[in-house]
Protein backbone atom coordinates (compact mmCIF):
# COMPACT_ATOMS: atom_id res chain seq x y z
CA UNK A 1 0.00 0.00 0.00
CA UNK A 2 2.85 2.39 0.84
CA UNK A 3 4.38 1.89 -2.62
CA UNK A 4 1.11 2.77 -4.33
CA UNK A 5 0.67 5.82 -2.13
CA UNK A 6 4.14 7.07 -3.03
CA UNK A 7 3.62 6.49 -6.74
CA UNK A 8 0.29 8.27 -6.44
CA UNK A 9 2.06 11.19 -4.83
CA UNK A 10 4.22 11.26 -7.99
CA UNK A 11 6.22 14.37 -7.05
CA UNK A 12 6.97 16.80 -4.23
CA UNK A 13 9.01 19.94 -3.68
CA UNK A 14 11.87 20.57 -1.23
CA UNK A 15 13.05 24.06 -0.23
CA UNK A 16 15.86 25.47 1.88
CA UNK A 17 14.92 25.42 5.54
CA UNK A 18 15.50 28.40 7.84
CA UNK A 19 13.13 27.28 10.63
CA UNK A 20 15.10 25.99 13.63
CA UNK A 21 12.10 23.99 14.84
CA UNK A 22 12.12 21.77 11.77
CA UNK A 23 14.58 19.03 12.64
CA UNK A 24 16.08 15.99 11.00
CA UNK A 25 16.69 12.83 12.99
CA UNK A 26 20.17 11.47 12.19
CA UNK A 27 19.70 8.72 14.76
CA UNK A 28 17.47 7.96 17.70
CA UNK A 29 19.20 10.43 20.02
CA UNK A 30 20.73 12.80 17.49
CA UNK A 31 18.53 15.48 15.97
CA UNK A 32 19.78 18.50 13.99
CA UNK A 33 18.14 21.36 12.15
CA UNK A 34 17.00 20.22 8.71
CA UNK A 35 18.72 22.00 5.84
CA UNK A 36 15.87 21.25 3.41
CA UNK A 37 12.16 20.76 3.99
CA UNK A 38 8.89 20.42 2.13
CA UNK A 39 5.37 20.16 3.52
CA UNK A 40 2.01 19.92 1.82
CA UNK A 41 -1.00 19.09 3.99
CA UNK A 42 -3.33 18.60 1.06
CA UNK A 43 -1.05 16.16 -0.76
CA UNK A 44 -0.11 14.53 2.51
CA UNK A 45 3.68 14.65 2.75
CA UNK A 46 6.35 16.06 5.03
CA UNK A 47 9.91 15.83 3.66
CA UNK A 48 13.15 16.85 5.36
CA UNK A 49 16.78 16.61 4.28
CA UNK A 50 20.38 17.25 5.26
CA UNK A 51 23.68 17.13 3.43
CA UNK A 52 25.94 14.21 4.20
CA UNK A 53 28.90 12.35 2.73
CA UNK A 54 29.03 8.76 1.63
CA UNK A 55 31.72 6.32 2.76
CA UNK A 56 33.59 7.25 -0.44
CA UNK A 57 33.44 10.94 0.55
CA UNK A 58 30.85 11.92 -2.07
CA UNK A 59 28.31 14.58 -1.04
CA UNK A 60 24.61 13.73 -1.22
CA UNK A 61 21.23 14.80 0.22
CA UNK A 62 19.82 12.42 2.80
CA UNK A 63 16.01 12.47 2.84
CA UNK A 64 13.28 11.47 5.24
CA UNK A 65 9.89 11.26 3.53
CA UNK A 66 6.76 11.02 5.68
CA UNK A 67 3.34 10.17 4.21
CA UNK A 68 0.61 11.76 6.30
CA UNK A 69 -2.69 10.01 6.75
CA UNK A 70 -4.65 11.91 9.37
CA UNK A 71 -2.77 11.48 12.65
CA UNK A 72 -0.51 8.67 11.43
CA UNK A 73 2.71 8.93 9.50
CA UNK A 74 4.73 6.43 7.49
CA UNK A 75 8.47 7.21 7.11
CA UNK A 76 10.80 6.28 4.27
CA UNK A 77 14.50 6.97 3.93
CA UNK A 78 16.00 8.15 0.68
CA UNK A 79 19.03 9.81 -0.89
CA UNK A 80 19.77 12.08 -3.84
CA UNK A 81 23.12 12.20 -5.62
CA UNK A 82 24.27 14.72 -8.19
CA UNK A 83 23.64 13.41 -11.70
CA UNK A 84 27.13 13.31 -13.21
CA UNK A 85 25.72 11.80 -16.41
CA UNK A 86 23.60 14.82 -17.26
CA UNK A 87 24.22 16.08 -20.79
CA UNK A 88 21.01 18.00 -21.52
CA UNK A 89 19.08 20.63 -19.55
CA UNK A 90 15.90 18.55 -19.46
CA UNK A 91 17.66 15.70 -17.67
CA UNK A 92 17.47 15.65 -13.83
CA UNK A 93 20.13 17.38 -11.75
CA UNK A 94 19.95 14.66 -9.08
CA UNK A 95 19.09 10.99 -9.08
CA UNK A 96 18.51 8.66 -6.17
CA UNK A 97 16.18 6.18 -4.56
CA UNK A 98 13.66 5.78 -1.76
CA UNK A 99 13.72 2.65 0.42
CA UNK A 100 10.29 1.11 0.90
CA UNK A 101 11.21 -0.99 3.94
CA UNK A 102 14.13 1.18 5.10
CA UNK A 103 16.59 -1.60 4.29
CA UNK A 104 19.53 -0.84 2.02
CA UNK A 105 19.01 -3.98 -0.05
CA UNK A 106 15.22 -3.87 0.10
CA UNK A 107 12.69 -2.73 -2.53
CA UNK A 108 13.04 0.81 -3.77
CA UNK A 109 11.49 3.53 -5.85
CA UNK A 110 13.49 5.86 -8.08
CA UNK A 111 13.86 9.57 -7.41
CA UNK A 112 14.72 12.23 -9.97
CA UNK A 113 15.12 15.88 -8.99
CA UNK A 114 15.38 19.10 -10.97
CA UNK A 115 16.65 22.40 -9.58
CA UNK A 116 14.10 25.16 -10.14
CA UNK A 117 13.71 28.76 -9.04
CA UNK A 118 10.74 30.42 -7.41
CA UNK A 119 10.12 34.13 -7.26
CA UNK A 120 9.90 34.11 -3.45
CA UNK A 121 11.35 30.76 -2.41
CA UNK A 122 14.50 30.93 -4.53
CA UNK A 123 16.12 27.63 -5.50
CA UNK A 124 14.17 24.48 -4.75
CA UNK A 125 14.04 20.84 -5.83
CA UNK A 126 11.16 19.34 -7.77
CA UNK A 127 11.37 15.60 -7.08
CA UNK A 128 9.59 12.92 -9.10
CA UNK A 129 8.86 9.38 -7.86
CA UNK A 130 8.77 6.42 -10.25
CA UNK A 131 9.32 2.69 -10.45
CA UNK A 132 12.88 1.77 -9.59
CA UNK A 133 15.45 1.86 -12.39
CA UNK A 134 19.06 0.98 -11.79
CA UNK A 135 21.09 3.92 -13.11
CA UNK A 136 24.44 2.25 -12.42
CA UNK A 137 24.34 0.26 -15.65
CA UNK A 138 23.86 3.31 -17.88
CA UNK A 139 26.98 4.28 -19.86
CA UNK A 140 28.85 7.27 -18.48
CA UNK A 141 28.50 10.48 -20.44
CA UNK A 142 30.01 13.91 -20.17
CA UNK A 143 28.16 15.99 -17.55
CA UNK A 144 26.34 19.17 -18.53
CA UNK A 145 27.95 22.46 -17.44
CA UNK A 146 27.43 23.04 -13.72
CA UNK A 147 25.72 26.18 -12.42
CA UNK A 148 25.91 27.55 -8.90
CA UNK A 149 22.81 26.97 -6.72
CA UNK A 150 21.72 26.12 -3.20
CA UNK A 151 21.84 22.39 -3.94
CA UNK A 152 25.36 22.28 -5.30
CA UNK A 153 27.11 19.27 -3.77
CA UNK A 154 30.63 20.24 -4.84
CA UNK A 155 31.33 22.15 -1.63
CA UNK A 156 30.41 19.07 0.45
CA UNK A 157 32.47 16.67 -1.59
CA UNK A 158 36.09 16.18 -0.48
CA UNK A 159 38.51 18.33 -2.43
CA UNK A 160 39.79 16.51 -5.47
CA UNK A 161 43.45 15.58 -5.17
CA UNK A 162 45.58 17.65 -7.53
CA UNK A 163 47.67 15.48 -9.84
CA UNK A 164 51.23 15.47 -8.93
CA UNK A 165 53.16 17.89 -10.96
CA UNK A 166 54.62 16.09 -13.75
CA UNK A 167 58.21 15.74 -13.10
CA UNK A 168 60.11 17.91 -15.40
CA UNK A 169 62.31 15.88 -17.61
CA UNK A 170 65.90 16.83 -17.58
CA UNK A 171 66.84 18.79 -20.67
CA UNK A 172 68.55 16.75 -23.30
CA UNK A 173 72.25 17.01 -22.90
CA UNK A 174 73.90 18.85 -25.70
CA UNK A 175 76.57 16.81 -27.43
CA UNK A 176 80.05 17.71 -26.32
CA UNK A 177 81.77 20.06 -28.73
CA UNK A 178 84.03 18.38 -31.22
CA UNK A 179 87.65 18.21 -30.24
CA UNK A 180 89.36 21.44 -31.06
CA UNK A 181 91.70 21.30 -33.94
CA UNK A 182 95.26 21.94 -32.86
CA UNK A 183 96.29 25.49 -33.48
CA UNK A 184 98.82 25.97 -36.27
CA UNK A 185 102.36 26.00 -35.09
CA UNK A 186 103.56 29.50 -34.40
CA UNK A 187 106.48 30.65 -36.51
CA UNK A 188 109.60 30.91 -34.44
CA UNK A 189 110.97 34.37 -33.99
CA UNK A 190 114.45 35.18 -35.38
CA UNK A 191 115.85 34.99 -31.88
CA UNK A 192 114.35 31.53 -31.40
CA UNK A 193 115.56 30.38 -34.79
CA UNK A 194 119.13 31.41 -33.99
CA UNK A 195 119.17 29.09 -30.96
CA UNK A 196 117.52 26.22 -32.76
CA UNK A 197 119.56 23.49 -34.35
CA UNK A 198 120.38 24.25 -37.98
CA UNK A 199 119.14 21.78 -40.54
CA UNK A 200 122.10 19.77 -41.86
CA UNK A 201 123.42 20.89 -45.20
CA UNK A 202 123.51 18.38 -48.03
CA UNK A 203 126.42 15.96 -47.64
CA UNK A 204 129.32 16.50 -50.00
CA UNK A 205 131.89 14.11 -51.45
CA UNK A 206 134.61 13.06 -49.08
CA UNK A 207 137.83 15.08 -49.29
CA UNK A 208 141.27 15.13 -47.67
CA UNK A 209 139.95 17.48 -45.03
CA UNK A 210 137.60 16.66 -42.24
CA UNK A 211 134.07 17.60 -43.03
CA UNK A 212 133.10 20.87 -41.36
CA UNK A 213 129.67 19.54 -40.67
CA UNK A 214 130.82 17.12 -37.97
CA UNK A 215 129.95 17.50 -34.32
CA UNK A 216 133.25 18.93 -33.22
CA UNK A 217 132.71 22.53 -32.19
CA UNK A 218 134.71 25.36 -33.70
CA UNK A 219 137.52 26.70 -31.54
CA UNK A 220 137.30 30.45 -31.14
CA UNK A 221 140.45 32.45 -30.35
CA UNK A 222 139.71 35.47 -28.24
CA UNK A 223 143.23 36.18 -26.88
CA UNK A 224 144.90 39.30 -28.45
CA UNK A 225 148.35 37.75 -28.18
CA UNK A 226 147.23 34.64 -29.98
CA UNK A 227 145.62 36.71 -32.68
CA UNK A 228 148.84 38.77 -33.19
CA UNK A 229 150.95 35.59 -33.42
CA UNK A 230 148.66 34.26 -36.12
CA UNK A 231 148.92 37.55 -38.04
CA UNK A 232 152.74 37.61 -37.69
CA UNK A 233 153.06 34.09 -39.01
CA UNK A 234 150.85 34.99 -41.93
CA UNK A 235 153.06 38.00 -42.79
CA UNK A 236 156.37 36.02 -42.70
CA UNK A 237 154.94 33.31 -44.90
CA UNK A 238 153.81 35.99 -47.30
CA UNK A 239 157.35 37.44 -47.61
CA UNK A 240 158.78 33.99 -48.23
CA UNK A 241 156.25 33.39 -50.97
CA UNK A 242 157.21 36.76 -52.49
CA UNK A 243 160.88 35.74 -52.73
CA UNK A 244 160.01 32.48 -54.44
CA UNK A 245 157.94 34.26 -57.03
CA UNK A 246 160.73 36.52 -58.23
Amino acid sequence: MSKQNLLRLANFNVFQNTNEKIEFSLSKDNRVQAQYSGYDKDKGYDVRGVRQKSAAGKGYIRLSVALIDGESRSYFNGALFKNDKKTELKQPDFRGSLNLDNQQDGPKLSLAAWIKQGEKAGDYLSIAISEFQDQGSAPARQPAPAHGNSFDMDDDAPPARQPAPAQRSAPARQPAPAARQPAPARQASPAQRSGAAQAPAPSRAASGFDDMDDDIPFIHYHSDSTQSNIEGTFCRNSRKMARYNR
